[in-house]
């Protein structure tokens, strides 16, 4: 066969494969496909509450301070928040 034909036949192919794909999927269905683990999402309230928690102003308001170590902690210097709460509260905000 010749190069022409081969891509005339996978066209075909191709065409029928999506005329089949339409006849079994109903019009406006949306499919996501993600890679990540988290199943979950967050609505607007949820994630707005999260980024508070990271923010400067959730310490200040607070009167708490960040930790180098992702940590928070009160005035006195006891832990709010144990080590790696920040960086894993950002880490999932990032990837919701």
């Amino acid at each position: 066969m010749t190069t022409t034909l081969l891509v005339q036949v996978q066209a075909a192919e191709l065409a029928e494969a999506n005329r089949l794909i339409s006849e079994f999927l109903p019009p406006g269905l949306e499919i996501k496909v993600t890679d990540n683990i988290i199943k979950a999402e967050l609505n607007l309230i949820e994630r707005r509450a999260l980024e508070y928690l990271v923010s400067s102003s959730f310490l200040e308001d607070a009167g708490l301070i960040l930790g180098s170590r992702g940590d928070v902690l009160d005035e006195a210097g006891k832990t709010v928040f144990p080590v790696g709460t920040i960086d894993a509260l950002r880490k999932a905000l990032d990837s919701l």
